[in-house]
């Protein structure tokens, strides 16, 4: 982990995203005080990417019945009441 001040970040701004780039966590001062923290993102390669998304969309796929369900449930609930006023 390597701290560096705003005005530093500032002037070097390519070099200091290569560092963390290459692997290494930035920390950024104002005053002394730390203000922010560059971090490396985490590889994410296709095989993972894929796995997410099935799975994602099996999320969906378990909610959406009942969701379609409590819709339709609300809707003839309140068509039912509309005329039931008259």
């Amino acid at each position: 982990m390597k701290l560096i001040t705003v005005t530093e970040a500032s002037r070097h701004f390519a070099a200091t995203i290569n560092e963390v780039e290459r692997g290494e966590t930035i920390i950024i001062t104002r005053g002394g005080q730390r203000v922010a923290k560059l971090v490396p993102t985490p590889k994410v390669n296709g095989g993972e990417f894929l796995k997410a998304m099935a799975d994602f969309r099996q999320s969906l796929d378990e909610h959406r019945e009942a969701d379609v369900r409590s819709a339709r449930e609300a809707v003839d609930h309140d068509s039912r009441n509309l005329w039931d006023d008259e």
